[in-house]
């Protein structure tokens, strides 16, 4: 049920959260308006209690965000003053920080493929969930595999992909070692082939399964959470696309060359400490959830200090694959190495990191968004300490309500 408007409702849900983030959830700063007067998050200061608001929705387009429908948003992403909003229906919406206006970068909502050189607008795409822009200001975006009802019977039918990360060119110029032109689309990885193959070799000469989530890292570098593909060749990796010649993450890259720094082993859901290419991403052969998604890496972000941090869907957990060793979330870590830092998260999506360095989950099972402090302090109106985990949003109860309203209940 929803709030009426103005009208506070302290049992705010949160409702299939992979729509926050897949990505992840998106903390913008609590002055940061998307479509003035309206934020995402807000803080009254007269008194402790956060607010959450709706930011977009609604019917038609383009046009104003809270008057476009916006079918099974699947990940989201703020930067450069807009919040980009991957969907399951082959195009990725972007609305304006500074006008709330909604446009639509890529795609037309159609699935399909698009040869490299296509204009972004007019392009069929596959599933659009993972979008960022890099450090060009390039929309990079995953064109996957899908899996929707789509003929209301309850269950998921499969959508066929296009197994491919690529690129919106924002600028004229050379990006991931091929010329492109303002405005087209082009592949910067993946052979349009369902699988794992190609490491160390020329990123759009290897296979993928289904990426889903993408980072960038400050080297400018592409991470990708590579899931599970039709193809059922794997329980999914941690994969980087190199953007420049270098060592990274231990290992030497060379531009326009993939790489996996993580999964790919046969550890199943005993991660904790091990190497993170010994580790296997899913358990027992379980390739699906329960909703039909392949089952793996989701939800994955860079972190303030390099680590990269993602979901583990099937064994339910948060890991981190640290980058350089040191103290994280409360607990030491060693380069190259794999931890968890939240466990029992049911089928955890979306993740975000905050501007305190705080890792932000969307649980979708348990309908909640819940964070791990990275350090102990006051953060959204409570005390945390490093390395625990907290209710930030939800009740655990399906649905959609609380808009203007505290974005937990009281009692969490």
């Amino acid at each position: 049920m929803r709030a009426r408007p103005g009208r506070p409702d302290t049992r705010a849900a949160a409702f299939l959260i992979p729509g926050i983030l897949a990505g992840g959830l998106v903390p913008l700063p609590a002055a940061q308006a998307v479509g003035s007067p309206r934020q995402t998050v807000s803080h009254h200061a007269s008194s402790s209690a956060w607010t959450i608001r709706t930011v977009a929705g609604g019917a038609g387009g383009p046009g104003r965000a809270t008057a476009v429908s916006i079918n099974q948003p699947c990940g989201l992403t703020s930067a450069r003053g807009s919040l980009l909003v991957g969907t399951n229906d082959g195009v990725i919406r972007a609305v304006s920080a500074r006008t709330g206006m909604l446009t639509n970068p890529v795609g037309t909502g159609n699935f399909g493929f698009s040869a490299n050189g296509s204009l972004a607008r007019s392009a069929h795409l596959g599933q659009t969930c993972g979008a960022i822009y890099d450090h060009h200001g390039n929309l990079v975006f995953a064109d996957s595999a899908a899996w929707i009802d789509s003929d209301g019977d309850g269950t998921a039918d499969a959508v066929p992909g296009n197994h491919l990360i690529r690129m919106a060119a924002m600028h004229t110029g050379v990006f991931y070692g091929r010329h492109m032109t303002q405005g087209h689309v082009y592949t910067i990885a993946g052979n349009g082939t369902d699988g794992y193959s190609g490491d160390g070799g020329p990123a759009t000469q290897a296979a993928l399964g289904t990426p889903a989530g993408l980072a960038v890292d400050s080297a400018g570098n592409i991470v990708v959470a590579d899931k599970a593909g039709p193809a059922l060749t794997g329980l999914g990796r941690i994969r980087v696309v190199a953007a420049a010649t270098g060592t990274f993450y231990g290992q030497a890259m060379k531009a326009g060359d993939i790489y996996s720094i993580a999964g790919g082993g046969s550890v199943e859901c005993r991660d904790n400490g091990r190497l993170a290419t010994s580790v296997s991403f899913g358990f027992g052969g379980m390739l699906f959830d329960k909703y039909g998604f392949y089952s793996g890496p989701s939800g994955l972000r860079v972190d303030h200090s390099g680590n990269v941090v993602f979901a583990d869907t099937a064994c339910q957990k948060i890991l981190v694959r640290a980058t350089t060793s040191g103290t994280f979330y409360g607990k030491a870590m060693a380069a190259g190495h794999v931890y968890t830092i939240d466990r029992y998260v049911p089928r955890p999506a979306g993740i975000a990191v905050d501007h305190a360095g705080n890792v932000v989950i969307a649980s979708t099972d348990a309908n909640k968004v819940v964070i791990v402090a990275a350090r102990s302090g006051h953060f959204y109106g409570r005390t945390m300490v490093a390395g625990h985990s907290y209710l930030l949003a939800g009740t655990t109860n399906p649905g959609y309500g609380g808009d203007g309203g505290p974005v937990r209940p009281r009692t969490a």
